[in-house]
């Protein structure tokens, strides 16, 4: 689908998107979000990240999208959305309200900063709320 957009043929990416996300795979929903995302339709890539949480109980790459828009287009309207799935302990140390705790490996590939998270000092997400320093 990115291929289509970089050559220029929008119709053929909407197409495939479309029927990914009709698939409604994990990998289908991303690929329509990524879509509606390079296509400038945040509000949709939103609704359809937002998919992926209710199908797959994860909210990382739903956050990770809030983060990427944030960073290119300097608006905070969806910082309420990162808040929301993001609980922060008294040492500072966070995790996400699911048993799914972002590494290090998944952040670099989402292209997310530690900073974009709340984190400081260099600490990491953490299962327990402790330091890791």
């Amino acid at each position: 689908m990115r291929y289509y957009l970089r050559k220029g043929q929008t119709e053929k990416a909407r197409a495939i998107a479309d029927f990914a996300g009709e698939v409604y795979s994990y990998s289908g929903l991303i690929a329509k979000g990524v879509f509606l995302e390079c296509n400038s339709n945040y509000d949709g890539a939103l609704e359809w990240f937002g998919k992926i949480e209710e199908r797959s109980d994860t909210p990382f790459p739903l956050v990770a999208y809030c983060v990427r828009y944030k960073s290119a287009t300097g608006d905070a309207r969806f910082d309420g959305e990162v808040r929301k799935r993001i609980k922060v302990f008294p040492k500072r140390a966070a995790i996400f309200r699911t048993q799914m705790i972002p590494t290090a490996s998944m952040a670099h590939h989402a292209r997310v900063k530690p900073e974009h998270l709340g984190l400081r000092n260099n600490l990491a997400p953490t299962a327990r709320g402790e330091r890791t320093d």
